[in-house]
């Protein structure tokens, strides 16, 4: 959990030093009517966060009864396949 938590802030603190990152957060605080002061409270917020708390919200949001289980495999994987076991 402190691994993710650590990769999380680390992402933060790249993007703040991003055009792109402070357009969208102005943007979207502009629309929502939402204050910025997330974004000085992040690291705090994120230091909060719990294992059980994780847990919770996975068990309210991820429905395991419906759900689609896709795989992605690469193009032509059927013809690179059939062919190494030609050789």
């Amino acid at each position: 959990m402190l691994r993710s938590k650590r990769q999380i802030i680390s992402s933060m603190k790249k993007n703040l030093l991003e055009n792109r990152f402070w357009d969208s957060a102005v943007s979207e605080s502009e629309i929502s009517g939402a204050s910025l002061e997330w974004i000085k409270d992040f690291r705090e917020m994120i230091g909060k966060i719990t294992s059980e708390e994780i847990r919770a919200a996975a068990e309210k949001y991820f429905n395991t009864d419906s759900y689609i289980d896709v795989t992605l495999y690469p193009e032509n994987w059927k013809e690179k396949i059939e062919s190494d076991s030609a050789e």
